[in-house]
This record gives C-alpha cells, structure tokens and sequence, in this order.
C-alpha cells in the first residue's frame, strides 16, 4: 500500500461525498486506501459513505474527540507508506495523488509535502506558513492583517520587506517552508509515527504548527509542491461553532508555545494576547469589534446569529485564560 488518506467528518456529508467522489472518480494509478473517521455526527454521514463508498473503510466514534484524536484513530490503522490527512470539505483535482506520490518517491529526502490549494474559484488560497510571531498575532487579533498585507504589496514595500513578514504569495514554487495546512498533507508514516503522531492535546487548531515545529527538531524536510492541487473551501465544521472555534485558536496558539518556546516568549505572547482582547473589549463599548471574523485564511464572513455581548464575553475568556492557563 503506497498511500493510506484519512478524512476527518463532523456533519458534513454533501462536502464528504463530494471529497470522495473527487478520489475515485479520477482513480489514481497509486495503490491506495481511504479511510473516514466520523466524530459522532448527527446527519447521515455515516450511512452515506456505508451505502455510495463501500470500498472505503469507516470509523464510526462514540464521540467528537476532535481533530488530532480523530487523525490519530485513523493512522493507528493506516497501512501505508505515506499519510495523506485530508479536510472532507476538499476536493482533490486530476492526476494530483500521482503527482504528490510520484515526487515523494523519485525525492526520499522530503518528509513531509502539501499541494498547493485553491479557493472555490480557484482562486490561491494560502497554505504554507512561516512558524507564528507574537506580532503576527498582535496584528491578527486586532484584524490589522489585511491592511498590513494590502500596504506590503505596493512595489515600494512589497520589494523591501514582505518576504521578511511572509506576505509574499510566490504560489508556483517548489520550495521547503516551516509548515503546511493539514487542510490536505502528506507524511511519511514511519516519520509521523517517530514523533507520536498529532498531539492530542490539542482539539481543533495550530495542529498543524504544532506539526510543523515537531518536524523542525527532528530534522524532517517540509515541501510546499504547487505541481499538484486540491480545491479546499475551507471552515465547514468550525463555521457552525464560530465562538468556539474562535476561542481555540488563541487557546491552543498559547498551548503551542508552551511546548515549543522558552518562558520569555511564552510570557511575551500571554501578554500581546491580553493587550489586543482587551482592546478590543474597551473598543466594543463605542461599537467597534461587535463581530467574529471566521478564523482561516480562505474567507472574512460575519456570523449575525452570535450578539455582541457573545462576543465580549469570548473576548473576555480568551484574557482570562491568557492569566490562568500554566505559563
């Protein structure tokens, strides 16, 4: 078996069989397996892929263990010699498990390798990244990021310092980055198995940094492989559960530099964090800040069934476990 790809579903059956059928209907020449474990949803996922994709094989779970449990579950069975861990909202594009399979094995060097992703209307969608700065973050959690990336991208800045701060967006480059989006990644199964696979710690988000630093310290080579593409649509699941999804982000950013950083950085992000919630807490007041963007890279929405006062209260949590959480 050359590639074992694992999905990860929660309630969302119409994208995972689209995802599915974008596998076989295309087969690759690889040999492959596909496995779907379900975090216990509540459509009918599961008797979806029973009933259209009975060659795939299934892992029904009692629960929602969230995304790096729900990984594991379905590498502990996984036979391959490569991992492909793949969102159900993607669809994978002609010929591009060959591509990805053929690379890695004519390359032995490269450990770990990402497509490159695309937008509904194919557009680029960012998936390759550069490890997470406190300011990078400051400027995110104030929605500065956008603006900061519109000004870089006039010739005068964009020539002096983007490439510093990774707003560059060189998308047709084979070239070797800190990490890759999980949106749809390969790995070795020995190297991903050598580090205990993903850290269960965490339930939703940073999984992939997280990753990214785990194979900075044990030498593995990550490439970002533009020859193949996968369309990925982007926050499905955590679209439905914004507050939440919100929330992890900034929990499980602090989680990950608890592992990996040393106390002075830790205490400087637990810092930047409170300073940017809690200008945004004394923002809200006059108005400003009243909504939650959707976190990721693909989309800026609103969701107008979350009040403000949801929103202040997220915004309040966050600081409180910014104070309490073990540095």
């Amino acid at each position: 078996m050359e590639l074992s790809i694992i999905i990860i579903n929660y309630n969302t059956s119409l994208l995972l069989k689209n995802c599915l059928e974008s596998i076989f209907v295309n087969f690759p020449q690889t040999p492959i397996e596909v496995i779907v474990v379900d975090n216990n949803s509540v459509d009918d996922s599961q008797n979806m892929v029973q009933s259209l994709f009975t060659q795939v094989k299934l892992i029904a779970l009692p629960e929602n263990i969230g995304f790096s449990r729900g990984n594991n579950a379905g590498i502990r069975i996984a036979k391959g010699k490569f991992i492909f861990l793949l969102n159900s909202d993607t669809i994978i594009l002609e010929n591009s498990i060959d591509k990805i399979v053929n690379y890695l094995n004519s390359n032995p060097e490269v450990d770990i390798l990402g497509p490159k992703l695309l937008n509904h209307d194919q557009s680029l969608q960012r998936s390759w990244f550069d490890f997470p700065t406190v300011f990078k973050t400051f400027l995110h959690i104030l929605d500065l990021s956008g603006l900061i990336i519109k000004v870089l991208n006039f010739k005068l800045f964009k020539d002096l310092i983007s490439k510093k701060f990774a707003f560059n967006q060189e998308s047709d480059i084979i070239r070797e980055v800190d990490y890759l989006s999980l949106a749809a990644l390969i790995i070795k199964a020995d190297k991903l198995r050598s580090i205990g696979m993903l850290d269960e710690n965490l339930f939703f988000y940073h999984e992939d940094c997280d990753l990214g630093y785990m194979a900075r310290k044990n030498d593995f080579r990550t490439i970002y492989y533009p020859k193949a593409s996968t369309i990925h649509l982007g926050g499905s699941s955590s679209s439905k559960y914004q507050i939440r999804a919100y929330t992890n982000y900034f929990i499980s950013l602090m989680y990950v530099y608890k592992k990996h950083k040393n106390v002075f950085q830790r205490f400087t992000l637990r810092f930047f964090v409170i300073l940017g919630m809690g200008l945004k807490s004394v923002l809200w007041l006059p108005g400003f800040y009243r909504n939650i963007q959707k976190i990721g890279v693909y989309q800026k929405t609103k969701n107008t069934t979350i009040t403000a006062v949801e929103v202040l209260k997220c915004y309040l949590y966050i600081i409180k476990k910014a104070f309490t959480l073990p540095l």
